[in-house]
C-alpha cells in the first residue's frame, strides 16, 4: 500500500490524499524519530482532552486531527494527509525544540533580549527548569531554577488570587 492511497479497496478518485494508522505512524517516525504505537493513534483523541503539562514531553500524538469521516460504517479509518503533514511542521515536540533553540542562542548574545526569548519559550509549553537550564547553556553562567523564576516570572501574565483569600479568609457561605 502505497502513501496516499488510503487503504487497498478504497478508491480514491479525484479525492483527497489519505493516510492510513500505519502510514501516519511511518510519518510521525520520519519526522520526529519516533514511533507511536497504532493504539496510541487510535485513543490520540481521548488523550488529548487531559490537561498538557509543561513537566515532560508532549506525547507523540499531541494536537494530532482527527480521522476524516468514514465513508461508510465498515471503511477503514483515514487521515487527511494535508492536515497530518501540518500538523507534523508545527508538531509541539519541534516547537518547543525550536523555542529553547532560540533561548539559548538568546542567552549567547549580550545584545539580544532575553526577555523576549523566554516569554516565547514560556508560551511554546517550556517549563522554568529547561529554561533556566538553557540559559545557562547559552551565556556560560549557571542559573539557578529559582533565580530564572524571579527574574521572568512576570512573563507568565497576572496572578490569579485565590478563592480563599479575602477579608472572611476564604470561609464565605460556609457554616461555622
Amino acid at each position: 500500500m502505497s502513501p496516499g492511497t488510503g487503504g487497498p479497496y478504497t478508491p480514491n478518485v479525484g479525492a483527497e490524499a489519505t493516510y492510513s494508522y500505519r502510514e501516519v505512524a511511518d510519518r510521525v517516525e520520519e519526522v520526529l524519530g519516533e514511533r507511536p504505537s497504532l493504539s496510541a493513534l487510535r485513543a490520540a483523541a481521548a488523550v488529548a482532552r487531559r490537561t498538557p503539562t509543561t513537566q515532560g514531553r508532549p506525547r507523540l500524538t499531541a494536537g494530532m486531527p482527527a480521522p476524516a469521516p468514514a465513508r461508510s460504517k465498515t471503511s477503514p479509518a483515514v487521515f487527511s494527509q494535508r492536515k497530518v503533514e501540518a500538523w507534523l511542521r508545527r508538531h509541539p515536540r519541534r516547537v518547543r525544540a525550536a523555542a529553547r533553540e532560540a533561548l539559548v542562542a538568546s542567552a549567547a548574545n549580550p545584545r539580544s533580549r532575553l526577555e523576549v526569548a523566554v516569554r516565547k519559550a514560556r508560551q511554546a509549553g517550556l517549563s522554568w527548569r529547561v529554561i533556566a537550564d538553557g540559559i545557562t547553556e547559552g551565556s556560560g553562567v549557571t542559573h539557578s531554577l529559582a533565580g530564572v523564576h524571579k527574574a521572568y516570572r512576570y512573563l507568565d501574565g497576572p496572578v490569579h488570587v485565590s478563592s480563599r483569600s479575602g477579608p472572611d479568609g476564604g470561609r464565605a457561605g460556609r457554616s461555622p
